[in-house]
């Protein structure tokens, strides 16, 4: 691994993907094990209103209209998520590495220096620039607070009343449909301070109350909330952040091959 790049990007969103595929000498940082967390970790769903627009004409979305991960304005959040590990195991010159833990940044005459550690040990880094795309900027948490959050559950329903049960145990709760006949995202609104694993537990609870006969069941929850984060002022600020939510992940991976530092 090199000691220097010209842009260290924090987050492996699609922002920061469609960014690396068009700027060279880039290197992504990612504390989780996945790729577009922006729309993964969450669970989160995608509106392709149009996709005959800018976005469907990049390789990304050629390939995720090759494995039909969107088809007729809808998308399989699901399938999506190793799609895009494959476009990235085929473009040798997005380097990422995850499991990799932003721990200081710190400013230099010629940039930054980053310290991260990483399933190998604690590791440091030179860049020119710094661009941060996680969800709560890891690289100044303070610059951003969470206005609202969801906990999103995938199912596939089996009777006509699901929505009827489901939004009687708990009614601030959002249905959305699937790409396919059946498919459900639902989204579970909680406070902007609630802990994960109690909302694991109450989603649990939830489900239960509304299907006590266990006729419906979870089949995916996502594995982190489903964030809506602001800026916030901080004077420990030291670099650009993507907090944006965009509609879908073609419209993020096309806004960040287009975007400059």
């Amino acid at each position: 691994m090199k000691n220097k790049v010209k842009t260290v990007i924090a987050g492996a969103s699609y922002f920061s993907i469609g960014y690396a595929v068009s700027h060279p000498d880039c290197l992504i940082l990612d504390s989780s094990q996945i790729l577009g967390g922006d729309f993964h970790a969450g669970a989160r769903t995608a509106v392709l209103p149009d996709p005959d627009k800018q976005e469907a004409g990049t390789g990304l979305a050629a390939l995720m209209k090759q494995f039909q991960v969107w088809k007729d304005g809808r998308f399989d959040v699901l399938k999506a998520a190793p799609v895009l590990h494959e476009y990235v195991a085929r473009h040798k010159e997005i380097k990422v590495l995850l499991d990799a833990k932003i721990l200081s940044v710190t400013k230099t005459d010629a940039g930054f220096h980053i310290e991260y550690a990483s399933n190998d040990g604690v590791h440091g880094i030179d860049c020119e620039q710094l661009l941060d795309t996680t969800t709560l900027r890891d690289t100044c948490p303070a610059g951003a607070v969470c206005i609202s959050k969801t906990l999103n559950l995938f199912t596939v329903s089996l009777e006509a009343s699901f929505e009827q049960k489901l939004k009687t145990s708990v009614p601030g709760c959002i249905i959305e449909d699937g790409m396919n006949p059946g498919e459900k995202t639902v989204k579970i609104p909680f406070s902007p301070e609630e802990k994960l694993l109690k909302a694991y537990r109450i989603a649990a609870g939830i489900w239960e109350q509304a299907f006590p006969d266990r006729e419906e069941k979870i089949l995916f929850i996502a594995q982190d909330f489903d964030y809506v984060c602001e800026e916030a002022d901080c004077e420990s600020i030291i670099c650009p952040w993507i907090g944006k939510r965009f509609s879908n992940p073609l419209t993020a991976f096309a806004a960040g091959s287009a975007y400059q530092l």
